[in-house]
């Protein structure tokens, strides 16, 4: 059996994976144990020999399907088709190792191998999320650990244990289907006279109990079950139509964060402009929201959705600038509207004693071709009176105004 590159092992498990309600294969990862003393002795051509005598030993217990990849030089990835058993496999695969001497220059050693397997579960959402979940299973075990053998399970789990993964993801996946996401708005505070009515979306779920449970508890289980860009897509919708009913009030903004799926996945974007193709110029009153940090990541798809976004009129807004933040393509290639501190530098703000300035350092040159500041998470009131003289457009938080079920257009 041949070792796989990589991305032909990738794409080899993104079929095994589209197979997995029928036939589930899966993932193990073995990890040379106290590799780094092996390497210091024997050198890297003792741990590619053994290596080599490693790839031999999986091959003769697995079949011609199976593929392996060294991910590392500590670490063999095993991918196995779905007509053989991951857990049996893994089961001998670790009392065959145990047991088993290698050679090296004229000598015989015992090493132990700690794995991490996985069945390639759909509810992991992809065969990469999965493979993730295995080699942070193996990242996570401790230096000292010694012949260790971990099944990686989905965890699909909520902040709070108020409800049940399983049932978190029903109550998500009903209100997607059903269209009852509930829609909560928090108004942003604008630290001058403005005649705007400033709004940011926020997604909530309503258990049974009536209560709503906010979103930084269910978007865990979203993330891993890859709901994330289809409550996105739902908040768009809800938001243009929002808009649209509001025709006369032409002051509200809306703000809806978004993943990057926009960023990454040309189709969404292509569903995006179809959607805006029937609503009149928004002129600014939708303002899309991403995680700076997302859209460096993807400027190909950001520069075009970018471009669809102007020429609709909705609004860009980048979310969690801290210091050390790369803002240089910010105003310039790529247009700005907003820019929204993360709440690290805000709170690290709130303590010094020249907020004006040192807010001015970081972000003056974009204050300066028009964009605008957002100071989030505000919760202390001798912060909020500090921050409002920093030289900020808005100021946002619990303490300024909390998220209510109203969008309190008349107030």
């Amino acid at each position: 059996m041949m070792l796989s590159s990589e991305l032909d092992f990738l794409k080899a498990a993104d079929a095994v994976f589209e197979q997995a309600l029928e036939s589930p294969g899966g993932f193990i990862a073995l990890r040379l144990d106290d590799w780094q003393s092996v390497r210091a002795e024997q050198g890297y051509t003792g741990v590619c020999s053994l290596r080599e005598q490693l790839v031999e030993l999986c091959s003769s217990l697995l079949d011609g399907k199976a593929r392996l990849l060294c991910l590392r030089e500590s670490i063999l990835l095993l991918l196995l088709p779905g007509d053989q058993d991951v857990k049996s496999l893994s089961a001998e695969l670790h009392g065959l190792l145990s047991r088993h001497p290698f050679s090296l220059n004229e000598e015989a050693l015992a090493l132990t191998f700690s794995q991490a397997w996985c069945r390639l579960d759909q509810r992991f959402g992809s065969a990469d999320r999965a493979l993730v979940a295995v080699m942070e299973s193996i990242d996570g075990m401790a230096d000292d650990s010694r012949h260790v053998c971990r099944e990686v399970e989905v965890v699909i789990s909520s902040r709070r244990a108020t409800v049940d993964d399983r049932q978190m993801l029903a109550l998500l996946m009903e209100s997607l289907r059903d269209d009852r996401i509930q829609i909560v708005f928090q108004p942003l505070l604008p630290t001058r006279n403005s005649q705007h009515l400033y709004r940011q979306m926020l997604p909530r779920l309503r258990a049974d109990d009536g209560q709503l449970i906010a979103a930084a508890d269910f978007l865990p289980v979203a993330e891993q079950a890859s709901l994330v860009a289809t409550l996105d897509r739902w908040m768009i919708k809800r938001a243009v139509e929002l808009l649209l009913n509001q025709h006369e009030n032409t002051e509200l903004c809306l703000f809806l964060s978004q993943s990057a799926a926009l960023l990454v996945d040309a189709k969404r974007r292509d569903t995006l402009a179809s959607q805006l193709e029937s609503v009149p110029d928004l002129d600014g009153r939708l303002v899309l929201d991403f995680a700076l940090t997302d859209v460096l990541r993807h400027l190909k798809g950001a520069g075009e959705l970018f471009e669809l976004l102007g020429r609709h009129g909705v609004g860009i807004c980048y979310s969690r600038l801290d210091v050390g933040s790369n803002l240089e393509l910010l105003g310039d290639t790529l247009p700005v509207d907003f820019l929204r501190m993360a709440p690290g530098y805000v709170n690290r703000l709130q303590g010094s004693e020249d907020i004006a300035e040192e807010l001015q350092s970081l972000v003056g040159d974009l204050r300066a071709k028009g964009a605008r500041v957002i100071l989030p998470m505000i919760e202390d009131p001798h912060a909020a009176a500090a921050l409002w003289a920093s030289g900020a457009d808005f100021l946002q938080g619990n303490l300024i105004h909390a998220a209510s079920e109203s969008l309190n257009v008349d107030d």
